[in-house]
């Protein structure tokens, strides 16, 4: 690609951009001394800090000014959607109206430990939304979410992220880590704020931003200077001829590759289909035979593009290591960290991390067992044995009556001790329930033994929960159990938990002088004030315990995590290969650091903001390699003015190419046929080509054409998370999606695409209701979830369909160019093309190509593949009369049997072999014993065994079948087994029941199951040969 006529030399460049800020744009502080964690006053400031936009016209003026305009950027695109959502609450009060932000009511437990940091155990008391509980695997209320929390005054904020979220949809417990110095109150109920704007990426990116200078910054000739003169790698002493076969290259694809062998600074543009993976692949694999500069990093934006990207280099070399989430792809799984270290066998770094690791998981166990101690007591379902809670010396004989386990439960239910036959039954029976001596499980106790009483008065059959309280109850008359459930179930656990959670402690000094001498002349609720006096302090001892337990934690895990870490640089170094996410790499920055990759390739290097490709790279870096495509998706950006007029979004690999830096181009598509590829060329790539093979496609089974624009004017409406929907599109698509199922596809081979995520969730919830049992297998995404994979067969929604023609995300036209690339055989849209192009040029271009391709209409054909008749449908009860994926006529074929199909048109197995086969009987006589008895079977099946008798007595005194000789000739052979004989026969079981067997049965060594008394013995009876009737 040709560069830009001219441009300034960078010196003289920085200078001019220099002249044209003011004076207070020039004084920019240093990154180093901000902060990272966003504080109260920019979440409510009134409007948006002093920041600069990204220069993509031209050079920075100086490093300096990149870092502090890349810092801020990606902090105000993380705070500015929080802000603005906070002021409209406080202006508001809307909560339904937030895009980005949730409510949730919390208390916390305990305080907790994440390795160095400082954490609080957090509990959800209000109801999760159902829509966060169906996504089980959403990025919300994930390890790395910001949450904010405040009691009464919003403005009194305290921020915090998630540190582990695993239980959160179970049990609703999380831990989150604050500030060192903050501290949190156990009686207080908060409101917890969760912003669903990932921070871990922002927050590991930043912290790399923050600790760069010119020592480490990497490639600042290219990246800040803009330097258009690319050098050769350092390490390459001459220009490359590479050692690979160029045949297997498109002129194109040669170019670009032997561009990145002797570039340091490489771009390589791939649009759909024209196999950047592939060539990425070949470049790396050529870097490793030709050159000894290892280790070589991997990056990716997605952990699906690094494992596919990995497993193609296994071929070639297995010093290959993966670093960051656990891989899904079985291959690369083993490539993992956590494997390979498992797989070393180094007894020194064995021993020692064990050793460090003990004392660390003896630690956290610690600090895991108190913590659950304290998490039981929170929950105001137990009580704690007063034997072992702080009681003051000063107190009498009687209270020590209160440590017997019997009688301190006694006086938490009771108003009087010893109240007669069916208070101690009550006792005696909660005793053996109650397994646990210390913590009393009372709530659940009574309620189980409520139960149990029940289930005893109406002889209800059921494993008991404790067998000596089911027998117990078994010895009393009907007449006592009735008397015993009305005594227990006027014991009222929901006002015994209202004493635990709503009655304030009470101090032994406001005791009555008889209450002090006799506990039990106190009343009920001033019991439980007393019990909860005592239950204070040994929680207060308890949360000592827990201090002790966290400083020990800290401490085994800084010596953990120093023995440890340069375990990972030691593994780096041992390898050829390494891979990571971007995030990972800026996480892991310090070991990057250390062990110095001097080569670095990055794919989906357009999809990635720029200062999270800046993160993976070191200073040491000699050899770059960016591979992507601008014209796709821009990176993610949170802010939409930050993204646009400030214009973050904007990648290194965009910026690069709009100034003139040398990019290669692949320009041949294997992915699209011809009929799908031509929406995009030559309207966004001009100068790509199809390749043969995309021409030899087969048509899609059971539609007329392979592409195809439903036009319709079914209006859209909002869906509940600040999206669009269009319920009629779903329906349809789901029919559509059931049809082409019907027709032979398997699930995978379908992929339904909406551009927005509130459709996604309407297509996720009416799927569930499909009858067809592949429905639930296809996968639903979004397009921005979509770029960089395909399938055979794409469904795409666009949702759009208003009375103001507005089209929103629809006319981007590097989403547009993802939507329409991703099918290989058949591409169908619905939409309204009317809306679509009075509002863009590019959808304008489109339609003049749908159009002179007969690719758009208010129907779509659809074409029976028995009688190639053509059905037109616009609705889902179109499909109504296609229930088999065919057509409305008999299928009528003639099978091989020389029978036709009696059955509906159907798509499906059109050859009859598998599903639609002959079910008519066999005219078939195969017995050359007895010709002229007919085959039973159906006519598509083997003919069965003749099952004719033969005039010879059996052992068992049963006649012998035909099928239990053998046959010389034409004549009755010789009887191939006396002792397998299949009439069926009574037999007597040793408890006098009767069952039916086959004859045949080795009698002595069989259990049979009795049904009649099986309810009663729980168990099988054996018989033998004598019991034979």
């Amino acid at each position: 690609m040709a560069g830009r006529p001219a441009i300034l030399p960078s010196l003289l460049a920085r200078q001019l951009a220099d002249l044209s800020l003011s004076d207070d744009e020039t004084e920019l502080p240093l990154v180093k001394d901000e902060v990272i964690y966003p504080t109260t006053a920019e979440i409510f400031a009134e409007k948006r800090p002093k920041i600069l936009p990204n220069i993509v016209d031209g050079p920075y003026p100086s490093l300096e000014k990149y870092l502090k305009i890349q810092y801020d950027l990606l902090r105000e695109d993380f705070i500015g959607p929080l802000r603005s959502d906070l002021t409209n609450f406080e202006k508001y009060g809307n909560k339904n109206a937030l895009q980005n932000i949730k409510f949730h009511k919390v208390v916390f437990l305990r305080k907790g430990a994440k390795h160095e940091k400082s954490c609080y155990y957090a509990h959800i008391v209000s109801q999760l939304d159902q829509n966060l509980r169906a996504t089980g695997g959403s990025k919300r209320l994930i390890p790395g979410s910001f949450v904010l929390f405040y009691y009464e005054n919003l403005r009194d904020v305290v921020c915090g992220k998630i540190e582990d979220s695993e239980n959160i949809f179970k049990y609703k417990r999380f831990l989150v880590s604050l500030h060192p110095d903050t501290v949190m109150d156990f009686d207080r109920t908060y409101t917890m704020i969760e912003y669903t704007v990932f921070f871990e990426p922002y927050h590991c990116a930043l912290k790399v931003l923050k600790g760069m200078s010119r020592d480490t910054f990497p490639m600042e000739r290219y990246v800040v200077e803009l330097n258009l003169s690319v050098n050769r790698p350092s390490y390459r002493k001459r220009i490359s001829t590479s050692t690979s076969d160029l045949s297997t290259f498109n002129k194109s694809q040669s170019d670009a590759f032997l561009n990145a062998l002797n570039k340091e600074f490489v771009l390589i543009q791939g649009p759909p289909g024209t196999g950047k993976t592939f060539l990425g692949l070949e470049i790396v694999k050529n870097l490793l035979k030709t050159t000894s500069e290892y280790p070589l990093l991997v990056v990716t934006y997605k952990n699906h593009a690094l494992d596919q990207f990995l497993e193609g280099l296994l071929d070639d070399t297995k010093d290959i290591i993966r670093f960051g989430a656990q891989s899904k792809n079985p291959k690369v799984s083993k490539l993992t960290a956590k494997h390979q270290r498992n797989e070393q066998n180094d007894e020194f770094r064995n021993r020692t991390i064990d050793s460090c690791y003990g004392k660390y998981a003896d630690a956290e166990t610690r600090l895991k067992q108190i913590g659950s101690h304290l998490e039981i007591i929170n929950t105001g379902e137990v009580v704690i044995q007063i034997s072992i809670l702080p009681l003051p010396v000063s107190l009498g004989a009687n209270w020590n009556q209160l440590k017997n386990y019997t009688t301190n439960i006694e006086w938490l239910l009771f108003k009087t001790k010893d109240g007669g036959d069916l208070q101690r039954e009550t006792l005696s029976l909660i005793h053996p329930i109650m397994k646990n001596k210390t913590i009393l499980l009372f709530m659940s106790t009574i309620r189980t033994l409520q139960r149990e009483i029940n289930d005893a008065i109406n002889d209800v059959e059921v494993n008991p929960t404790s067998i000596r309280t089911r027998t117990k109850l078994g010895e009393f008359s009907d007449e006592k159990l009735e008397k015993l459930k009305t005594f227990v179930d006027n014991i009222d656990t929901g006002k015994l938990k209202g004493y635990m959670s709503t009655l304030p402690p009470l101090h032994i000094n406001q005791l009555t002088a008889d209450e002090y001498e006799d506990p039990f002349k106190m009343p009920l609720p001033k019991r439980w004030q007393i019990y909860k006096t005592f239950l204070k302090g040994h929680v207060d001892k308890l949360h000592v315990k827990i201090d002790s337990a966290i400083a020990d934690y800290k401490k085994a895990y800084m010596r953990f995590d120093s023995v440890s870490s340069p375990d990972n640089i030691r593994l780096m170094k041992k390898m050829k290969v390494i891979g990571m996410t971007t995030t990972c790499a800026a996480r892991m920055r310090d070991s990057l650091e250390s062990v110095k990759f001097p080569i670095v390739v990055i794919e989906e290097a357009a999809e990635v903001l720029e200062s999270h490709v800046i993160s993976a790279v070191t200073k040491d870096c000699k050899h770059l390699i960016l591979i992507g495509d601008h014209k796709q998706l821009r990176p993610a950006v949170a802010d939409f003015e930050v993204e646009t007029k400030y214009r973050l979004g904007v990648s290194l690999f965009e910026r690069m190419v709009a100034n003139g830096v040398e990019c290669h181009t692949l320009d041949v598509q294997h992915r699209m046929r011809p009929e799908i590829s031509s929406l995009i060329v030559p309207y966004i790539y001009p100068t790509l080509k199809d390749h043969e093979s995309v021409k030899k496609y087969p048509d899609v089974r059971g539609v007329a054409g392979n592409m195809f624009f439903l036009h319709h004017e079914q209006p859209e409406s909002n869906s509940g998370e600040c999206s669009k929907e269009n319920k009629h599109e779903a329906d349809f698509l789901l029919k559509f999606a059931e049809y082409l199922l019907q027709n032979g596809y398997k699930p995978e081979e379908i992929t339904i695409l909406s551009a927005y995520l509130g459709q996604v969730t309407t297509l996720h919830r009416k799927r569930r209701s499909c009858s067809h049992p592949g429905m639930q297998q296809i996968p639903i995404k979004s397009v921005d979830d979509y770029q960089g994979e395909e399938n055979k067969i794409i469904l795409l929604s666009l949702v759009r369909n208003n009375e103001e023609s507005k089209i929103g995300f629809l006319s981007n036209e590097k989403r547009v160019c993802v939507a329409l690339s991703r099918a290989r055989e058949g591409l169908y849209i619905m939409g309204n093309i009317k809306h679509l192009t009075s509002r863009s040029r590019l959808w304008k271009d489109i339609e003049h190509t749908l159009i002179s391709q007969n690719d758009v209409g208010p129907k779509i054909s659809l074409k029976c593949q028995l009688h190639n008749r053509i059905t037109h449908v616009d609705s889902c009860k179109d499909f109504g009369h296609l229930e088999q994926g065919g057509c409305r006529r008999k299928c009528m074929k003639e099978l091989d049997c020389g029978h036709v199909c009696p059955q509906q048109c159907h798509g499906r197995d059109i050859g009859h072999i598998a599903e639609y086969f002959c079910r008519e009987k066999c005219e078939r006589y195969p017995c050359r014993a007895h010709p002229k008895v007919r085959c039973t079977s159906l006519c598509s099946m083997e003919c069965a065994r003749c099952e004719a008798s033969i005039d010879h007595k059996l052992t068992c005194g049963h006649l012998a079948k035909c099928y239990m000789f053998t046959l010389d000739e034409d004549r009755i052979g010789s009887l191939k087994d006396d002792s397998h004989c299949e009439e069926v026969v009574d037999m007597k079981l040793n408890c006098n029941h009767n069952t039916i067997l086959k004859c045949y049965l080795k009698f002595d060594s069989l259990e049979k199951k009795c049904h009649e008394c099986t309810n009663k013995t729980k168990k099988h009876v054996r018989f033998t040969k004598n019991t034979r009737l």
